[in-house]
């Protein structure tokens, strides 16, 4: 009995050791996220304090990638985390506490990065994917952006600590991003308008001479 007893504690604590995989998804106040002309947020430019103003998704890849050549790169993968606004006063901040990515276990090393977006643009990755492969094509100014790589990040669990993504140790993201602003596509029909002022202008200037 007291054998069976040792084997079932061990199983139990082999188990907790390779569940899957965390680690923290928070930013801190040296790595705030911010757009380039302020949108919805303080005078800083720094993203809005209002939970749901802008989304954020975290991105993994293997632990000898460490860049990105853009949202159609294929190394990187949606591990299917969300993130969005804190409270924080200062704005450009999140914290979702720990996170876990399904399919990897702990002790896994990975590189990590995040994408986020003005809210606009959708909830949720599919959406924002969608948006990006047909063009960009939107009615109303938005804001995209991606962080730094997190490098080597080994995911913790049982008794292995939880890594932090953004932070001054080494592999970790040691700055904020930027969010970048991306104006309306006019419709055609905003050209064939144009178009036609033009000429009227035209056509006026002449009556004129």
């Amino acid at each position: 009995m007291k054998k069976l007893l040792t084997i079932a504690a061990l199983i139990g604590a082999t188990s907790m050791s390779f569940g899957q995989g965390n680690f923290s998804f928070a930013n801190t106040g040296t790595t705030q996220v911010s757009t380039n002309t302020v949108h919805n947020g303080p005078g800083t430019g720094g993203t809005s304090p209002v939970f749901g103003s802008y989304y954020y998704g975290v991105f993994i890849a293997g632990s000898t990638v460490t860049n990105t050549t853009g949202v159609s790169d294929a190394s990187w993968a949606f591990s299917g985390v969300y993130g969005s606004n804190s409270a924080a006063a200062s704005g450009g901040r999140f914290n979702m506490g720990v996170q876990t990515i399904s399919g990897f276990i702990a002790g896994t090393t990975v590189s990590l990065l995040v994408r986020g977006w003005s809210s606009d643009l959708g909830q949720n990755w599919s959406s924002v994917l969608n948006w990006y492969n047909n063009g960009s094509p939107t009615t109303t100014t938005e804001w995209f952006g991606t962080s730094a790589v997190a490098t080597s990040v080994t995911l913790g669990g049982g008794a292995i600590g939880t890594p932090s993504i953004f932070g001054n140790n080494p592999g970790q993201i040691s700055t904020g991003f930027l969010l970048n602003r991306i104006d309306p596509v006019p419709e055609p029909s905003t050209f064939a308008l144009a178009g036609l002022g033009a000429a009227a202008m035209l056509i006026f200037r002449r009556r004129k001479q």
